[in-house]
Parts: structure tokens; sequence; C-alpha cells
């Protein structure tokens, strides 16, 4: 079933009216643009391919511009689905998905193990393809030390999430046996080196550095405060924290060489299987009955 161009482009319209109220979601997207720039400016890997009456599943997070991008790709519509929705089970378990995405889910789940095979029950064997994105937030350099702020910020975090119970920390090796011990199997991973500015040389890694300092300078350090303050931290002394950070971040002097690694990865049930780590969120956007 195919809906016009107008219902699609008003729809997109209201989703963008809403993010600008709501700057948390809003800022989440930034990092829907990264990525699609990362997959040269598509929203998910060449490896999936669509016929007719394929279904999407967006386990992900922010304000859900992702499946309306898709469905306007798609020429098809977007069917809304309520979390409480006593349905909700039997909706899902009548569609097998083609593609089932999931971002900066880090922070958020409990156990991985059982979201991988809920996901895996709800994919089409063969060639259904489950979409991984992780950033792992402990930044690296080849010589020059980690800036001061930002070590501490970044060591800070993962102390008062793993203090919740709601590690960050990303281990390739750990999600991929996880993946095939729960009915995927080719699992293709990589690592993408993301710069935190524009120092790199090459005109298509400064833009990616471009959108990474936007990404976390307007996203993730402003949503870090909540897990630092339940860790019992003074309140005025995290926003300093941040402010300098922040500072470091903007600052081609502190940050020549500084970068985080992104792990982008596919996954097939029973034939295929593909990861993508980059990840950070503290609130599950997921659908009931998929989260861990």
């Amino acid at each position: 079933m195919t809906t016009s161009g107008a219902v699609v482009d008003a729809v997109i319209r209201k989703a963008r009216a809403l993010t600008e109220k709501q700057r948390g979601q809003d800022s989440l997207d930034i990092f829907n643009q990264l990525f699609r720039y990362i997959l040269g400016d598509k929203l998910h890997t060449d490896v999936i391919e669509f016929g007719e009456e394929q279904h999407v599943l967006d386990v992900g997070c922010g304000s859900g511009l992702w499946p309306i991008l898709m469905a306007q790709q798609l020429e098809t519509i977007l069917a809304p689905m309520h979390l409480n929705s006593p349905n909700l089970p039997s909706i899902l378990a009548a569609y097998r998905q083609i593609i089932l995405p999931e971002k900066m889910k880090k922070g958020s789940i409990k156990s991985w193990s059982t979201l991988y095979g809920k996901i895996a029950t709800h994919l089409k064997h063969g060639t259904g393809v489950f979409e991984q994105f992780e950033i792992d937030w402990k930044f690296k350099r080849n010589s020059d030390p980690i800036p001061e702020a930002l070590e501490k910020w970044s060591t800070k975090l993962h102390h008062a999430m793993e203090d919740h119970g709601m590690s960050i920390q990303c281990d390739p090796e750990e999600t991929r046996s996880m993946l095939l011990n729960n009915g995927f199997n080719d699992v293709q991973e990589r690592a993408i080196l993301l710069p935190v500015n524009d120092w790199q040389s090459k005109d298509a890694d400064k833009k990616i550095g471009r959108w990474f300092n936007t990404a976390l300078t307007e996203s993730i350090l402003p949503m870090s405060i909540p897990p630092l303050v339940r860790t019992n931290q003074n309140v005025n002394a995290i926003h300093d924290l941040i402010a300098k950070v922040s500072e470091e971040l903007y600052s081609k002097k502190h940050t020549q060489g500084l970068y985080c690694m992104l792990y982008p990865a596919q996954r097939k049930t029973s034939v295929y299987a593909s990861i993508h780590p980059l990840s950070l969120t503290w609130r599950f956007g997921g659908l009931s009955g998929l989260n861990g």
C-alpha cells in the first residue's frame, strides 16, 4: 500500500515540529544524520534488499525520524504502534521484518542476550537483517594524552552507568558471541574512526568530525547529566565539568588526533548478520516485549 508524497511530507513536518519542543529527541536525530552520512547518504547498509510487502521495525531512539524517512523512501505507509497496545504482540507475530535497526542502546539494556534472542524471533529467516550501531565512549589518541576534562567525564560516566547496572562499555567480541548464541550467523562487523572534530585531512573525514562534534556537544554531554547526578555528585560541579569538556571538544589544540570508535555491524538470522557498535542512551525507546 502506498501513500501520497504530500501525506508523508506532512508527517515529516509534524515530526520536526514535535522535536523542536523536545531537545533530547531532536539532538538524538543528529546521530541519524551522522549514520546516514557514514552509510553514503543511505538509511541502511547495502546488504538489505527490499521486495513486495516488506516490513521494517525500528527499535531505535530519538523522535522516530528514521522510520518516517524509510516510509518515504519505500513509498509506503507508516504504521505507528503504541507500546501499551494489547494487540502489539499479535501484530509483531503476524509479520516478519526484513530489517530491524537498533541505534545507541548501550546504557539502556540490562540483558543484551535476551534482547538479541527476542529480536531474532521477529526477523524473516534467511533474509531478515538486524543492524546495530554503538559508539565506544573510551576516547583514544595515538600519542598525546586525552584532554583532562574529557577523560574525567568519560571515566565518571562509565562508573555511574556501571553502578546503575547499565554498562555503556563496548565489547565487540562479547557482542558477536551473544549474537551467534541467539540465532544469528554470518555476523559482519567493522570499526569506524570518529574524529571528535574536523582535525583530519580528507574532506569526507572532516565532515564526519563536524557531525560527531555536534552530536557530542549538543546531545551526549547534556544527556550525561542525569546519570551523573544520580550518583550523588554535586550538580554545579557536573555542569562545570561538562562546560570544560565542551571547550576541549571545540579546541583543535586539545583534540588533534582524538577520536572514538564506531562499531557498525549487520546480522542475519539463520543465514546472515550485521553489527554497528555506537551507543549511549539512558531511556529505552524501543518496543514493549523487545527490551531485555
